[in-house]
């Protein structure tokens, strides 16, 4: 199965860099007609291959833990998704940001979490990091473009739910920590720990309103459980 699932997976990812570099093509080409108003954006960020669908194809094959590399191969794809899903605006002028943030991006990225949490729940730390992948994507949005994902679509309040299940939810599946190092580069941080203590403080500053805010402490302090039952990856 694991061959089966690289080669089934690497065509996915071709299909998405592809599409990737024509997006990237034509913004390319449009900005440099861009100057005629530098009020205006002119970027459409219209990529053939959307979130649902490639969600779609990776469900299609089913999940191993033991095979590491067809699990890193998807968090490289969802990591390079992710990312156009949080910068696909990042060329617009405000307003045009501010309208297609909640709507487009907002739903694009609660498609994100729940994916995280059917595909990797069997294991809680794995599905904790891709909660923490989406959150530290979603805080190196624009200004606008975050303060609308954390106070319109409050994206944080479904972050901050979802790892507190991820951390309440017993792991019926182990992996390899050569995997778990893996997948800490592919998140650029060297300790998870101190990042998704950081990130929690960050997105609580956003939400000081919501009558859940202990949420983002709790997680904090289930994590902290976690590590003291050994994992310090």
């Amino acid at each position: 199965m694991s061959g089966y699932a690289s080669h089934y997976l690497s065509k996915i990812y071709n299909a998405f860099t592809l599409s990737w570099s024509v997006t990237t093509t034509q913004q390319t080409q449009e900005s440099d007609i861009q100057g005629i108003d530098e009020d205006y954006c002119i970027v459409k960020c219209t990529s053939p291959s959307s979130v649902q669908s490639t969600l779609t194809l990776i469900e299609g094959v089913p999940i191993n833990f033991h095979h590491t590399q067809d699990i890193l191969d998807e968090f490289y794809l969802m990591h390079d998704k992710l990312y156009h899903t949080c910068h696909q605006f990042d060329a617009c002028r405000v307003t045009e940001q501010f309208s297609n943030t909640h709507f487009k991006m907002g739903s694009e990225l609660k498609l994100l979490i729940r994916f995280m949490m059917r595909r990797y729940g069997d294991n809680g730390w794995l599905t904790l990091m891709g909660l923490l992948m989406i959150a530290r994507q979603v805080l190196t949005t624009p200004s606008q473009v975050k303060k609308e994902l954390l106070h319109v679509t409050m994206i944080g309040r479904e972050l901050a739910v979802a790892m507190l299940c991820a951390l309440s939810c017993k792991s019926t599946v182990a992996i390899h920590t050569h995997l778990k190092v893996a997948i800490l580069e592919i998140l650029q941080c060297r300790q998870w720990f101190p990042s998704l203590r950081d990130t929690c403080l960050e997105l609580s500053q956003h939400d000081k309103d919501w009558e859940l805010h202990a949420h983002y402490h709790q997680v904090v302090s289930m994590a902290t459980q976690y590590v003291s039952q050994g994992d310090q990856v």
